[in-house]
């Protein structure tokens, strides 16, 4: 009798900010599009079991940009399975109408072999993040109850302040997920994006991991500022001891 294999791999991407024009070009000269493409293109070789999206797919609300997403998934990564959740730039209505049930950040938590993967919606007022208390009170719930379970939590904004100029676009709540993050036993790492760059802190010693944008790229500084950093993804490798690991692959 075979066993599960004893890890699995996540490809984390976030903030495409595609527009319906695949031509179309943002901040420094960047092509969202073209950019996403080598991004997935990249990330081939590590064999995902899931791509994770952590928000702000689209740049214009349009119904094109979700389904560029879904192309270029089904292009590069047919073998792994979509997770999205929306970030303050995001439709919530347009994603629930193009990607598949499965495919949302409402059938959460997701199970893969003895882990759970919990996404948060943080979508609030503008470019602020917020997560009500009855999605919080729902995630209590779920990881108290599998206990048994290793627990991933998935978020667009920020839970720790970057100590720059993002912190204008803030997850207003986010000291009542902190509080409750720092009761919760098994959760092993929390990830987001939002704010385009590779940062590692920590929660009462979960790693809090995030991701650089598939687009261009935020200076961490007291100003605006776009860094000359390239884009890339975050691969998190989740082992079925409880262990997790997680690194930023670069184009």
């Amino acid at each position: 009798m075979s066993s599960l294999p004893s890890y699995f791999t996540i490809a984390q991407i976030s903030d495409c900010h595609l527009f319906a024009d695949t031509t179309r070009a943002g901040y420094e000269g960047i092509n969202p599009f073209v950019n996403l493409s080598n991004v997935c293109e990249l990330v081939v070789s590590h064999r995902p079991k899931l791509l994770l999206v952590t928000g702000d797919i689209s740049q214009d609300h349009s119904r094109e940009s979700y389904l560029h997403l879904q192309k270029l998934r089904q292009q590069y990564l047919p073998d792994s399975q979509l997770v999205v959740l929306p970030g303050n730039h995001d439709d919530c209505q347009l994603m629930q109408e193009i990607f598949a049930p499965e495919q949302l950040w409402l059938a959460t938590p997701f199970e893969v072999q003895n882990w759970q993967l919990h996404c948060l919606n943080s979508q609030y007022q503008g470019t602020q993040g917020q997560v009500e208390s009855k999605q919080l009170n729902a995630l209590e719930q779920q990881v108290s109850v599998a206990d048994d379970a290793h627990h991933l939590i998935a978020v667009h904004h920020h839970p720790i302040k970057s100590e720059s100029w993002l912190d204008k676009h803030n997850w207003v709540n986010r000291q009542e997920f902190v509080t409750r993050l720092e009761k919760l036993k098994g959760v092993k790492a929390v990830v987001h994006g939002h704010i385009h760059a590779a940062t590692e802190k920590f929660i009462a010693q979960v790693p809090v991991w995030s991701c650089p944008s598939t687009c261009w790229q935020w200076q961490l500084s007291e100003d605006f500022g776009v860094s000359d950093l390239s884009a890339g993804a975050r691969i998190i490798t989740c082992h079925s001891d409880g262990t997790i690991e997680s690194g930023v692959v670069r184009i």
